[in-house]
């Protein structure tokens, strides 16, 4: 990922005409990497994009809305970055360099890492949505999106001998 999860920049995933989500989330995302979870409130938010905090709740409905966002897009980013690894005859390299990806992308925004893993909601600031295990389960598309890939080399490194199948 050159840039990493950190900035996620110019992507226009956005369907409002406006683009007032995608700025908010990058605006987000930025935070996270510059102040941690605690910078995560509505009126910070707000700020960092340039809006107010009530453009905040109309394209989210708050912040745990908002952070789920933010997850699906670090798991977007993810996914992406996954599929420019190339397929070589080696599963094994290939897990590995999804694996260098996510590590380096952990190391340049940490608090994504965490909010995207499940593991800022233990110690953040803000309350992640009751059904946030959706998210950290493997059921948001945006997660299956990134989980696809690797499953696909794992299955590549299953056929090719190298380890036994296992449940």
């Amino acid at each position: 990922v050159s840039s990493g999860m950190r900035n996620m920049g110019g992507m226009s995933g956005d369907p409002t005409p406006d683009g007032v989500p995608e700025r908010v989330v990058q605006a987000t995302i930025r935070l996270l990497a510059e102040q941690g979870p605690s910078a995560i409130k509505a009126r910070t938010v707000a700020s960092a994009s340039g809006l107010s905090t009530m453009a905040v709740y109309h394209h989210f409905g708050g912040i745990a809305e908002l952070i789920r966002a933010v997850a699906d897009r670090g798991f977007t980013e993810l996914g992406r970055a996954f599929s420019q690894v190339p397929v070589t005859k080696d599963p094994i390299a290939d897990l590995f360099a999804m694996a260098l990806m996510t590590r380096r992308g952990a190391r340049e925004n940490p608090h994504l890492y965490d909010l995207m893993f499940g593991l800022s909601t233990r110690r953040a600031t803000y309350r992640p949505l009751s059904d946030s295990d959706v998210r950290s389960s493997g059921r948001s598309p945006a997660c299956r999106g990134a989980y696809v890939h690797l499953a696909e080399a794992c299955a590549r490194l299953v056929s090719s001998g190298r380890v036994g199948r296992q449940d």
